[in-house]
């Protein structure tokens, strides 16, 4: 099945309709075009054109053929009234037969990719998009057609014509006479069925992500060019324009009042209709900044970013002030509030006006067209007057604000390592990018941290909320609910007066990024009108999963056989996390996880710990409604891309360590010879498996380097570590990246946490994969059957993994020719990921692009409140 699919660059359904040679044909031809370029291409008719098709034909085709139902197998002519009637059927059979042919192919080992549909079927996109594949409307008719016919789909074209409008002016057309309109538009009334469906392809063809045509560029250039939707607004002169006003002055005036006011109609009515506004562009003109009238004696005028300039290099109306009040007034008053655009667009290019745009950049703090910073503006709206102020304090803030370009607030869940690593990892690459990190823990881990770290480490600036439980964090809460309902009120509390206290310091933060486990601050920076980004620690994958969970599109408990989810393979319910494969099970743990969506859509970073070559697909799917970045993997520089000087470790440890022992061992063992054995921070393995797992490693011909935590060390067989002291060694913590790191390590035992999985891709190690609860059967499902860098250990019908399997196991990746491919494609992605945090790099670009964003937003803020 893997071969059959590498032996073509993707797969497209082109479904044509069904009814029409005429539609048949050119599809068909595309279809072989695409055929001859790599792509595997299924033409789909219905079940009674292809009994006809094949009653006809004489066999071979490059083309592959399937089928779907139109609700009239047998013949439309035969067993229908006529045109609308098969029409409405097909509408409604047509849908659900083509998802089946989706999944039926999906599961053959054929995924489609694409699905390009006739634009007379427009219901094919909603499938499309159901299983997160791209869809195609493929216009069988003229450019010249298509644009008549949108223009009456929007209401452009009002319908019938009136009969005394001789000629129709349309956009990217000559001008038309009625009877060079379609006979449907010219004759309205006739073939009702025709009409709804030709004018109906249009109803969600701006969601398609191509719409192709069978024509080209140079037959119909104008009309190409010219699908830009109009729209209109008064100026209070409908019949006549400008020269219907008394003056200027009165036309301006009575423009400003009627012109604003239709235009906030207009914007109601397109957010109400499928094209919401974003932006407004709109006309403006260059400054003058000096006093008026020029006096006689200034022979010279000289204005910063200018040449030396006499008076009558000045425009007419500055050196002959008095003259035209009221163009003077209209081109003047452009710049009444220029200073508070999102951007300010010119019609000239960079090098032509260099200084000129230099000076207005510095002086005005907006984008315009420098074309060396990347200047973006931010998606939230500072108004200040209607938010929380934050308190300002002396002069001498502005130096200190000056000393970096930004501040953020970098809040982990609490309590959890796993959590806080990846997040002081992102921390320290913003801080290395001059931006200002100030990471938040609870009282109780801020004193766990100093107990356990020898200073301040690398990390940056600590401070503190509380969780409501400051003696013993969740510990000693009655309940992981309790602890959670606590951390959200004390915490959004507490994290509020931090702000307050930062800002009044001088370090006024820009931007919170905050733990998907905790939905609550981004209610919190929204209160103080500063950014939210949310950073997930897990994979986009798991993400998918339970953003559909969330969302009620994925059903619990779960019924199928087969999951199938846009921008994922398709799964079986084991694959699933834990917590919805067996539901009820950690209920606290589910109503966290699946709850870290509720304002997912109101961020304004999604930031995931992982890289976009790695997850592509999903990444692609889930970037269509969230604006999510990639960032990972977030691990110590020295591992990866090296551009952090002594970045060898995270920096915080909720733990004891003691590295001498396990690394002195370690050493001393020959290349490629010690399995890995770690389940992280939180995964607890039951007695009959631990037992089972230490049995497993003493068959082993490998050496092993078990890490086993105080709590679990009792579950050890009773002398196994002195039994097994000649081949391995247990130690209760190690710093695992060091050992992954090590030659002497040829594979990774490991529960699959997920960064766990991110830092075996970033050494280029193997795994075997046991996964426990939680995400970890989903990482063990990809690092399997889609990175392919390891195997599952199979578990019996008690979920245990006996010793013979983890003997097998390690067998297969340390000795077995398969290993070796493993091996390779661990290096592989090794590199990838390496690729992916230096410089150019996936990852690097996103976090310059967030850290740019972050800048501008503080330049035009500063801007505002001076």
């Amino acid at each position: 099945m893997e071969k059959a699919q590498r032996d073509h660059k993707a797969h497209c359904l082109v479904l044509p309709f069904p009814i029409l040679q005429g539609h048949v044909n050119p599809m068909l031809q595309f279809s072989k075009l695409l055929h001859h370029k790599g792509i595997k291409v299924t033409l789909v008719t219905t079940i009674f054109v292809h009994n006809t098709l094949m009653h006809g034909s004489s066999g071979s085709s490059c083309i592959a053929l399937e089928t779907i139902s139109d609700g009239y197998d047998q013949g439309w002519r035969e067993e229908t009234d006529g045109i609308d009637a098969y029409l409405e059927r097909f509408w409604q059979v047509g849908p659900q037969t083509l998802g089946q042919l989706i999944e039926k192919l999906s599961s053959s080992g054929f995924p489609v990719d694409c699905i390009v549909y006739d634009s007379m079927v427009p219901w094919s996109l909603d499938v499309a998009k159901k299983y997160g594949i791209a869809g195609a409307s493929f216009l069988t008719q003229s450019c010249a057609v298509d644009n008549i016919l949108y223009h009456v789909h929007k209401g452009l074209l009002k319908l019938p014509v009136v009969d005394d409008q001789s000629e129709i002016s349309l956009p990217g057309l000559p001008p038309l006479e009625l009877l060079d309109m379609p006979s449907f538009v010219h004759d309205f009334g006739s073939y009702p069925g025709i009409y709804k469906v030709i004018v109906g392809q249009f109803s969600n063809i701006h969601k398609a992500d191509w719409v192709l045509c069978n024509s080209f560029y140079e037959l119909e250039e104008q009309v190409r060019c010219s699908y830009i939707p109009l729209e209109t607004i008064s100026d209070g002169h409908d019949q006549g324009g400008s020269a219907h006003a008394e003056s200027v002055d009165a036309y301006l005036e009575r423009f400003w009042q009627v012109g604003s006011q239709t235009l906030a109609q207009l914007i109601e009515k397109l957010l109400s209709s499928e094209y919401p506004v974003d932006c407004i562009v709109y006309d403006a003109m260059m400054p003058w900044m000096f006093t008026l009238p020029v006096v006689d004696d200034q022979s010279e005028i000289s204005l910063p970013g200018l040449p030396p300039l006499k008076l009558f290099d000045m425009p007419s109306f500055v050196y002959d002030f008095g003259s035209y009040p009221a163009i003077f007034k209209m081109v003047v008053g452009q710049f009444s509030n220029v200073e508070k655009a999102d951007w300010v667009l010119c019609n000239t290019f960079y090098e032509l006006e260099k200084q000129h745009e230099d000076y207005l950049y510095l002086n005005w703090l907006t984008p315009d067209l420098d074309l060396n910073w990347p200047r973006l503006t931010p998606d939230l709206d500072l108004n200040w007057p209607n938010q929380t102020r934050l308190p300002q304090s002396s002069s001498s803030m502005e130096e200190i604000q000056r000393a970096y370009k930004a501040h953020c607030l970098v809040l982990p869940f609490p309590t959890q390592q796993g959590h806080i690593n990846p997040m002081l990892q992102f921390s320290k690459l913003l801080h290395q990018k001059g931006v200002k990190v100030t990471v938040v823990t609870t009282i109780f881990d801020y004193n766990t941290i100093m107990e356990k770290s020898s200073g301040s480490g690398s990390y940056n600036a600590l401070e503190t909320i509380s969780d409501g439980y400051d003696q013993g964090g969740i510990k000693h809460a009655q309940s992981v609910e309790a602890y959670l309902e606590s951390l959200c009120q004390v915490g959004s509390q507490t994290l509020a007066q931090l702000l307050v206290k930062l800002s009044s310091s001088g370090c006024p933060v820009d931007c919170i990024v905050y733990d998907a486990f905790l939905h609550w601050p981004l209610d919190v920076a929204n209160k103080f009108g500063i950014f939210g980004a949310i950073f997930f620690t897990q994979s986009c994958a798991v993400n998918n999963i339970l953003y559909h969970v969330y969302k009620g599109e994925l059903k619990l408990p779960l019924s199928q056989s087969q999951i199938l989810l846009p921008g994922l393979p398709p799964l079986v319910p084991s694959d699933m996390p834990s917590y919805v494969y067996e539901l009820g099970t950690y209920p606290a743990v589910y109503k966290m996880l699946v709850g870290q969506f509720p304002n997912v859509e109101k961020a304004d970073w999604v930031l995931c710990n992982t890289f976009y070559e790695l997850e592509e697909q999903v990444v692609d799917w889930m970037a269509t409604f969230l604006p999510l970045k990639t960032i990972g993997p977030t691990i110590p520089s020295h591992y990866l891309d090296k551009r952090l000087e002594d970045d060898k470790q995270y920096g915080v440890s909720l733990f004891d360590t003691n590295n001498d022992a396990c690394m002195k061992w370690l050493n001393e063992q020959p290349k490629g010879s010690v399995a890995y054995v770690a389940f992280g921070s939180a995964a607890q393995l039951g007695v009959e498996q631990m037992e089972e797992l230490a049995w497993g490693l003493r068959r082993s011909k490998s050496k092993f380097l078990w890490v086993v935590r105080e709590a679990e060390a009792a579950k050890l067989p009773k002398g196994f570590v002195e039994e097994t002291s000649e081949k391995g060694l247990v130690v209760s913590w190690c710093p695992q990246l060091e050992v992954l790191a090590n030659e002497a390590v040829g594979c990774f035992i490991s529960h699959c946490g997920w960064n766990s999985t991110l830092e075996a891709f970033s050494l280029g190690v193997p795994v075997v994969a046991l996964p426990q609860w939680t995400d970890q059967s989903t990482n063990a499902k990809f690092i399997m059957d889609v990175w392919k860098i390891g195997v599952k250990a199979l578990a019996d019908e008690k979920g245990v993994v006996r010793q013979e399997e983890v003997e097998h196991c390690i067998s297969e990746i340390m000795e077995g020719e398969r290993g070796k491919e493993m091996q390779r494609k661990a290096l592989e992605w090794k590199e990838l990921a390496r690729k992916a945090v230096d410089e150019g790099g996936s990852s690097s670009n996103n976090i310059d692009e967030f850290i740019s964003k972050l800048v501008l937003s503080r330049e035009k803020r500063c801007a505002c409140e001076k």
